[in-house]
Parts: C-alpha cells; sequence; structure tokens
C-alpha cells in the first residue's frame, strides 16, 4: 500500500498524469497493470507513460558512479552486473526483459571502458527454466580461471532488498568466500541523488517539459 487506486482521491482535478514504473525494463507489465487500475477510477486523467529507460543516460551514468565509489579502483577486479532472472517462458512469449537489460548493461560497460560479466539471480522455485548464466555458475567460473576480487553490481534493481541483501550479501558472499574470490558487492541506488536526477529527465522527456 498504497495501491494506485488508494491515490484517486489525490488526482482531482489532474488532468495529466506521468507514470514512471519503477522497473526500467518491465515497463509493459506495470503499464498494463496500471491501466487496470485506472479503469475503476471513477475520472481518470489523461495518461502518459514513460518508455523503457534502462538505457537513460542519467541512469547508466548513476551506475557507474556506484561502482566507482564502492571501488575507487577496478584493476585486478572482475566486474559482474547482475539482475533477476525470469523464466524463459516469459522470454519465449516476447517478453522484452532481457534484451532491455543487457542493453543497460552494455552502456555501462562501455563508461567503465571494462568488460563485464553479464548474470541473472534470485531464480523462483516454482520449477521450469529461468534466464542465465546465473550469479552462482559465474562466481564458480571465475575462481576456475585464477579470478581474486568480484565485484557485483546489481544493476537489475534500483533499491536494496531481499534479492540483494540476502541473496547477494549473505549467499552469495558465502559462496565467494568458500570459492576464495574477495567479493565487494556495490549498494543499489537507493535516493541516490544520481538516480533522482535520472528520474526527473524522463519525467521531463515524457511529459513534453524543456530540461531546466
Amino acid at each position: 500500500h498504497p495501491l494506485l487506486e488508494d491515490i484517486a482521491p489525490d488526482l482531482a482535478g489532474v488532468e495529466r498524469l506521468c507514470v514512471i514504473p519503477l522497473a526500467p525494463f518491465s515497463v509493459h507489465v506495470y503499464r498494463a497493470a496500471a491501466e487496470a487500475s485506472f479503469e475503476r477510477f471513477p475520472a481518470p486523467p489523461e495518461r502518459l507513460y514513460a518508455g523503457p529507460w534502462g538505457e537513460e543516460p542519467a541512469l547508466v551514468a548513476a551506475h557507474v558512479r556506484a561502482i566507482q565509489a564502492a571501488v575507487p579502483s577496478l584493476e585486478g577486479h572482475e566486474i559482474v552486473l547482475t539482475a533477476h532472472s525470469l523464466p524463459l517462458a516469459a522470454l519465449r512469449q516476447g517478453d522484452p526483459y532481457c534484451v532491455q537489460f543487457e542493453a543497460c548493461a552494455r552502456a555501462v560497460e562501455r563508461a567503465l571502458g571494462r568488460r563485464c560479466h553479464i548474470v541473472y539471480q534470485s531464480q523462483g522455485v516454482g520449477g521450469g527454466d529461468w534466464l542465465g548464466p546465473g550469479i552462482e555458475e559465474t562466481l564458480v567460473s571465475l575462481a576456475e580461471v585464477g579470478a581474486e576480487r568480484v565485484v557485483v553490481a546489481p544493476i537489475g534493481f534500483l533499491a536494496d532488498h531481499v534479492e540483494t541483501l540476502y541473496d547477494l550479501d549473505v549467499a552469495a558472499a558465502e559462496q565467494a568466500r568458500c570459492l576464495g574470490l574477495e567479493l565487494v558487492r556495490v549498494p543499489a541506488l537507493n535516493t541516490a541523488p544520481a538516480l533522482i536526477d535520472a528520474l526527473g529527465a524522463i519525467a521531463r522527456r515524457t511529459l513534453g517539459l524543456a530540461d531546466p
């Protein structure tokens, strides 16, 4: 809470509404859910939806800044960029999540000027095949080729929650320790000013407003 329909009274008199799903690679999913909620509004405003924004320059710059702040010198480190996995069944039905996340990751890679490993994590337990490679197998592969230090940046998550605080800070960290790897986990952007700048840029563009 609050659910979208809970804020209907707050939107009384609003004519145009900018909607930015806080999941840059799954905008289409949240747009469909939002539209279903707006159908229950007594007088819904005009909706302007932000498009996929994983390659937003300000967002890419924010990720790069977070990585460089966590590890000022990346020399001698392997860089792992991670996002939540997705069932392959969803991809076979045309979900663009994988393509959009990997485009974001490649943009971060170019900005860093360093090759990165693109991986997925937090696969579900409902069975079926999930998008990979997984972070677990990637850490094993890095250890096997003699890597010593690994930087894990969860660029697929805007905020820290159980899938970073446990899956990375506990499970992946323990696996890395057993493999003899030094693991540095980059925090998610959370309330970083650079993320707020990115959201502002997206809102202005969606609303057709000039940059300040």
